[in-house]
């Protein structure tokens, strides 16, 4: 008997390939004969030049297929082409065929469902073992407080609202806890000079966290994780990052996470 396969094709940054691994994890346990394709997604991401991340935790599961060679002759219906899947996340147009010997699965799968998310740990469990709290530079107390900000300005249709939320923010933050913390990490994406003018008016030390410092999106993930106070906007990054520091949480410790909610992207 011939064993179905399956393929999952990262598409997108390091925060949604991650729930892709997720969705991974999730198949493998169901018996499922599982693998990676790293390569077909970014082909064509030339406006964000985005490539395949998850080889430093996970080199082992990662390879190439056929995925957009198989999607062309299905458009062109080459013979015996409906013997492969192409189940793509949420859509209503999916044709899964029960005679299928291979299926592509497309989709972020960032939803907040129990049989996904008791993977997380395990995706922390790799984060962790690859980058360790005490690599990192700083020294984080509870008077520390990460603020991770994201401002989309690559999508048009979502940065006016990004703004607005972050302006929202730094209102409640610095109203309701700029005696509380001492030093406040500006965590980004790219530097903010608006946003760390104000925070300095209002707390004794705002530490820069960008690429144009040296972070890259494995470090900020790291970072976040060391915290045991965060503010954080909408980004499946920063949320990764959250989740490792409820993952890196000892006995008698919390986590306060402010402002938390569904992420954009």
């Amino acid at each position: 008997m011939i064993k179905k396969s399956n393929t999952i094709v990262l598409a997108g940054g390091l925060g949604n390939q991650l729930y892709q691994l997720r969705y991974f994890f999730y198949l493998e346990s169901t018996g499922k004969d599982v693998k990676i394709d790293s390569f077909s997604g970014f082909i064509f991401d030339r406006d964000f030049n985005r490539k395949s991340r998850l080889a430093v935790i996970l080199d082992h599961k990662l390879g190439v297929s056929f995925f957009l060679l198989f999607r062309l002759l299905r458009f062109l219906k080459f013979p015996y082409i409906r013997y492969i899947n192409f189940l793509i996340e949420n859509s209503p147009n999916n044709l899964s065929n029960k005679n299928a010997l291979k299926s592509y699965h497309i989709g972020y799968w960032q939803q907040d469902i129990l049989k996904f998310n008791r993977f997380d740990q395990e995706i922390c469990r790799l984060i962790d073992n690859k980058f360790k709290v005490d690599s990192i530079p700083f020294k984080i107390g509870d008077d520390s407080i990460a603020l991770c900000l994201r401002a989309y300005e690559e999508f048009p249709e979502w940065h006016q609202k990004s703004l607005i939320r972050i302006d929202e923010i730094l209102k409640e933050l610095i109203e309701k806890h700029s005696k509380k913390f001492k030093s406040i990490f500006v965590i980004s994406d790219k530097p903010n000079i608006r946003v760390t003018s104000i925070l300095r008016e209002e707390f004794e030390n705002v530490v820069e966290c960008n690429s144009d410092n040296g972070w890259n999106d494995w470090t900020t993930i790291n970072l976040i994780g060391a915290f045991h106070n965060i503010a954080v906007t909408q980004s499946s990054l920063y949320d990764w990052g959250v989740k490792l520091a409820r993952y890196r949480l000892k006995s008698g410790e919390n986590l306060n996470v402010y402002f938390e909610e569904k992420y954009l992207g």
